[in-house]
């Protein structure tokens, strides 16, 4: 049957295109223009920059990489290294955050919003 999902039957389609290329990122801090990937027609946002450090978490995935989208320009940051971004991806990084509920005493619901990453900032 086409169209039908099947863990027996999985096909893979190939994504990669002849202009791919696997990057690896050293000790020292890396420009985002350096790994970053665009749209086609999209030049990566000028301006201001700074170096961002995102730390890990002890989630699942605290360690992964974060990607970040600003206008058609993609940022893969690394964690634990410093990383040259526009001053707009950290405030991007500022606003993302996630709710939790707790259940307090007589069934009352306490809501506490935190940011989503921890991370430092530093002058480029």
């Amino acid at each position: 049957m086409p169209g039908a999902f099947s863990l027996m039957n999985l096909e893979v389609t190939k994504m990669a295109t002849a202009k791919s290329q696997i990057s690896t990122i050293g000790d020292e801090p890396v420009a985002a223009e350096e790994v970053a990937t665009t749209t086609p027609g999209v030049t990566a946002p000028a301006g201001d920059k700074e170096y961002i450090t995102i730390h890990s978490g002890g989630e699942d995935g605290g360690t992964d990489a974060v990607f970040v989208g600003l206008n058609g320009y993609a940022y893969q940051i690394p964690r634990d290294k410093p990383f040259l971004v526009p001053k707009e991806v950290t405030q991007i990084l500022r606003d993302a955050v996630f709710t939790s509920y707790k259940a307090g005493p007589g069934g009352a619901v306490t809501e506490r919003t935190m940011p989503r990453y921890v991370f430092t900032t530093q002058a480029a």
